[in-house]
Formats: C-alpha cells, sequence, structure tokens
C-alpha cells in the first residue's frame, strides 16, 4: 500500500513503485481472483521445468502415507523430523504440506531475474531473465 500511496501522493517526485505485497483486494472493480497467487506459483514451477502433476501426486502420497503406522513412520524418518513435529496422527500431515507448500511459495517469490542477497545469496533465474517470464 505504501508504494501505491506514495506515487499516489507525490507524482512529481516518484516515477515508479514496486509493491511486494499488498492488500489488492481492498480495491473496487479489482478484477483479481482469489486464486491468483496459487495460479502464480504454479505457473512459476512451470516455466521452471517441474511437473505439477508430480508434486500433487507427492501431496496425495503424503496423505495416503499419514493413514497408516508405517506411513507416518516413513514421513518421519524422510523429512527428518523433531520429535515435537512429528506426525503421530492423520490430521498432522496438513502441518508437514502446508510447511512444504509455505517453502515452495517463498521459492516462487524469489525467483527473481537478478542475483539478491537476503538471508542467503540467491542466484539469478536465467530462464525469467532471458524470456522475460
Amino acid at each position: 500500500m505504501l508504494a501505491a500511496w506514495i506515487r499516489t501522493k507525490y507524482p512529481h517526485i516518484v516515477d515508479g513503485a514496486i509493491a511486494g505485497s499488498a492488500p489488492v483486494f481492498w480495491f473496487q472493480n479489482a478484477n483479481i481472483t482469489q486464486d491468483i497467487f496459487a495460479k502464480i506459483v504454479t505457473r512459476t514451477f512451470k516455466t521452471s521445468g517441474c511437473n505439477v502433476k508430480t508434486i500433487v501426486a507427492a501431496f496425495d502420497a503424503i496423505d495416503e502415507l499419514s493413514k497408516s503406522d508405517q506411513g507416518r513412520n516413513f514421513l518421519n524418518q524422510v523429512f527428518v523430523l523433531d520429535k515435537k513435529s512429528q506426525i503421530e496422527k492423520i490430521e498432522d500431515s496438513k502441518f508437514l504440506k502446508d510447511f512444504i507448500s509455505e517453502t515452495m511459495k517463498s521459492m516462487a517469490m524469489i525467483d527473481y531475474p537478478y542475483p539478491a542477497n537476503f538471508l542467503t545469496p540467491l542466484p539469478v533465474n536465467l530462464k525469467e531473465k532471458m524470456f522475460g517470464y
């Protein structure tokens, strides 16, 4: 919102502004659907060569594995889950899927067409730099 407001209030000083995240749903007549962010994240992974069907199948596999003790033990071992975070019942798998999902969203958000350095050095995404998507 600050990017939009400064641009509106001081158009003679600010030529442009980039909003990293803004409450765009607050604006009337904004033709933006609720699932737009998910669509953008999915597009980012698709254009990077990921098979979206495989990712969906992986989330389905977590659901299936969480239905049995053996499957839950497997998930706890594969993901090296801390004792306090281990999957002990079917419902616990939601936390694991949410964590993976949030990680993937973060990866999509820092998929810059230039190198960056916050938290850790991040390389340039050459596909986006070369093809503009």
